[in-house]
């Protein structure tokens, strides 16, 4: 799953969370500010990415929805896969 800051300040991500559909799994960002533009990978299972999340696989291979709520607790987006 790849986070992308489309705007044009920083962002800090500092008690953001990614969650997958039902809220089984749940990654709480620390510590991360994107740049604007930047982006970052959070990886699960074998894949490679930025930040590692669980070495076990989270996404349903049936298919899922990752959630991105910001500090506040407001959805900020959303993805299905």
């Amino acid at each position: 799953m790849t986070v992308t800051n489309g705007g044009s300040f920083p962002v800090s991500l500092d008690g953001w969370r990614l969650t997958d559909e039902g809220a089984n799994h749940v990654y709480g960002f620390a510590e991360t500010t994107l740049p604007a533009g930047g982006s970052v990978t959070i990886a699960t299972g074998t894949a490679a990415g930025d930040i590692k999340w669980k070495n076990d696989n989270v996404w349903n291979n049936d298919g899922d929805t990752a959630y991105l709520y910001d500090s506040a607790g407001r959805l900020v987006s959303t993805r299905e896969g």
